[in-house]
């Protein structure tokens, strides 16, 4: 699927491009509701890594808490799937997961990356 920055932008009088976006504020702790330790620390690495792999989220996750089994971390990662927290791309060790997310976050999602791309290719400049 290819998202646009066109339908974001909306114009005004005819003259000028002024973005409109909608901002939504989720309370991570709420949106966790439900779920145990080790799938809410699951969830964390999704979202500060936006693509995880299971072998570098195991290593994450031991340094912050040693006592957690790897095996613990893979059934928290079949829970998550299971309650479509995350989704599974992939199939053996080619296997990835990204955070579910509804289409407007993911839509966001895609002008961040956009935006942080034009800064650094501005930048170059």
């Amino acid at each position: 699927m290819i998202y646009s920055l066109y339908p974001l932008l909306k114009v005004v009088s005819g003259i000028s491009l002024h973005p409109s976006m909608r901002i939504w504020k989720i309370n991570l702790k709420s949106s966790m509701h439900g779920l145990n330790t080790v799938e809410e620390m699951i969830v964390q690495v999704g979202i500060e890594k936006g693509v995880f792999k299971i072998p570098e989220t195991v290593k994450i996750i031991q340094q912050k808490d040693t006592k957690l089994s790897e095996y613990k971390i893979r059934q928290g990662f079949q829970s998550l799937e299971d309650k479509s927290f995350i989704i599974k791309h992939g199939k053996g060790r080619a296997t990835y997961y990204l955070i579910n997310q509804s289409e407007e976050a993911g839509k966001f999602g895609v002008l961040k990356m956009i935006k942080s791309v034009e800064d650094q290719w501005l930048d170059r400049k």
